[in-house]
């Protein structure tokens, strides 16, 4: 009998596992991890649930979880207390330093870390200082933190290069002369690659693919920049080193620049676009920003942006070369990535209250 029970339940949890093992997956059956609309997220796993007495010691902890589908070379935490003058940091060393945590290489989703990077900062600890006659019996203080980090985001719509026409073996378009490739689950990250629709005109023989690409900020933080840099240059050390003007070593100062005052967002924030698809194909783009590096950046317009884009077999003064029209066509993958900087405020009140307060209220 209990060897027949046993089978029931040993079929049962086989079954939910199918279930979930079948949600989400890629068409060869693995985990698509390259899904979703967030980032690195973060919570308070230690804070006051209680009001704190005046002069007793309390602690706060942040936890955070790189939920989406990347790794982030440099997280950078910066701690606020407002009003500062609430409380005491019990930490050595000095209020600035104390208020900074970093982590480097800060893993992603993926088959390694199917749930994505957790990692705990360390604890911040406090002593409320007293109230004194001018806050009365009770005063709300206000703790805060920006989490900084450099993130990025990757579609992969397999396009088709070559001549357009009903023929089965040429691109076949449909009534809007397009092909368009929607991503309403996102690719795993806050900046989202939503839409890319590709078209094909023909100018006097020469054939050339072009695709808009649409891009949104579907997380809930904003894209930014350190104010106090020039141009594209980056802050925080190892940040894309490849796409940015990094700092060699991350220092307090560096690192302190995650501070709202130091920031500028979406409207006025570059970010770095990179194509490829097939060897030798090169890219023409149009409404990028002014690049004092040569690379291809953009800007966000209230959370959103359309950048146009041809594909060309070479580019010669400034023209670019399409598609043989007696080649054979061919679908080969439009790689789009995306790199940029991006930023997430958590903030949690608890109130300093006195002993004659506590005894009122009991």
């Amino acid at each position: 009998m209990n060897r027949q029970v046993h089978k029931y339940l040993l079929l049962i949890c086989l079954m939910f596992l199918v279930v979930a093992c079948g949600t989400n997956t890629s068409e060869r059956g693995q985990p698509n991890y390259r899904v979703g609309t967030e980032g690195i997220n973060f919570e308070f796993i230690t804070f006051p649930e209680y009001d704190i007495q005046e002069n007793d010691q309390f602690d706060v902890e942040i936890e955070m979880h790189n939920a989406g589908a990347y790794d982030a070379n440099n997280v950078v935490a910066f701690f606020e207390v407002n009003p500062l003058n609430a409380v005491t940091f019990m930490d050595k060393g000095s209020e600035y330093t104390n208020q900074i945590r970093y982590e480097m290489g800060f893993k992603g989703r993926s088959e390694e870390f199917p749930l994505g990077d957790v990692k705990a900062l360390n604890i911040f600890q406090f002593q409320a200082k007293e109230l004194g006659d001018y806050y009365g019996n009770q005063r709300e203080v206000t703790f805060s933190a920006d989490i900084c980090y450099d993130y990025s985001t990757l579609a992969t719509p397999n396009v088709c290069i070559g001549r357009k026409s009903k023929n089965p073996l040429d691109c076949n378009l449909d009534e809007n002369n397009e092909i368009r490739f929607d991503y309403p689950e996102g690719q795993g990250s806050p900046i989202v690659i939503s839409t890319v629709v590709q078209k094909i005109r023909n100018d006097d023989g020469n054939i050339i693919p072009y695709f808009l690409i649409e891009v949104d900020n579907f997380g809930e933080g904003e894209t930014f920049v350190n104010n106090e840099k020039v141009g594209e240059s980056i802050n925080m050390a190892g940040l894309l080193k490849e796409n940015y003007v990094g700092a060699s070593s991350l220092s307090g100062e560096e690192a302190g620049s995650c501070r709202s005052s130091n920031l500028r967002y979406d409207d006025g924030v570059l970010i770095n676009l990179q194509l490829s698809s097939y060897d030798d194909s090169k890219f023409i783009c149009k409404n990028l920003a002014k690049s004092w590096s040569g690379k291809k950046m953009f800007k966000l317009k209230e959370g959103h942006a359309i950048i146009s884009c041809d594909l060309c077999t070479d580019i010669i003064d400034g023209e670019c070369k399409g598609i043989d029209p007696k080649q054979t066509s061919f679908y080969s993958p439009l790689i789009i990535k995306l790199f940029y900087n991006y930023k997430l405020t958590l903030a949690e009140t608890a109130s300093i209250v006195s002993a004659d307060f506590e005894e009122e209220n009991n």
